[in-house]
């Protein structure tokens, strides 16, 4: 656990995983990725979890792009498998 200089938030530097270098604590990012395979909105995930709408916006754009790199990753990794 670090500790920002900034704003004296603590967060996790867990490089190559979706919280890496975020602020935010895992029941967050838990409930962020509920809310949006529920198809909630930006402003009801904003508020559910207690942040801003632009953070939100955020990790969502994040968990989108986490799961998009994982597909395309695992796709490849099968097609190496059978051929």
């Amino acid at each position: 656990m670090l500790k920002c200089n900034a704003c004296n938030k603590r967060f996790v530097c867990d490089h190559g995983q979706l919280t890496f270098y975020s602020h935010q604590i895992q029941a967050k990012w838990n409930d962020l990725i509920i809310q949006t395979q529920n198809g909630n909105s930006i402003l009801k995930t904003a508020a559910k979890i207690n942040v801003n709408e632009s953070t939100a916006f955020r990790m969502r754009h994040k968990y989108l792009h986490f799961i998009e790199v994982m597909a395309v990753s695992y796709t490849h990794l099968r097609a190496h498998e059978t051929g």
